[in-house]
């Protein structure tokens, strides 16, 4: 698995987030991020940026493998 999957969703799951939570955020469809979230899909460099911010989180902790 692609590790910024794994980051992604361990980040998410020690919020207790669902991904429906992130997607509101990101204001996309939960189908749209739960792709993203999956590998099966890019976030946008501003959606990289939201969770980022939202997290408090940088760059390198989450979306470098």
């Amino acid at each position: 698995m692609f590790q910024p999957v794994v980051k992604l969703k361990a980040l998410r799951a020690e919020h207790l987030h669902t991904q429906e939570h992130l997607s509101d955020i990101l204001r996309i469809s939960p189908a749209t991020y739960n792709r993203k979230e999956n590998g099966k899909g890019d976030f946008l460099l501003s959606e990289v940026k939201n969770i980022l911010e939202y997290y408090g989180v940088v760059f390198e902790d989450v979306f470098t493998s």
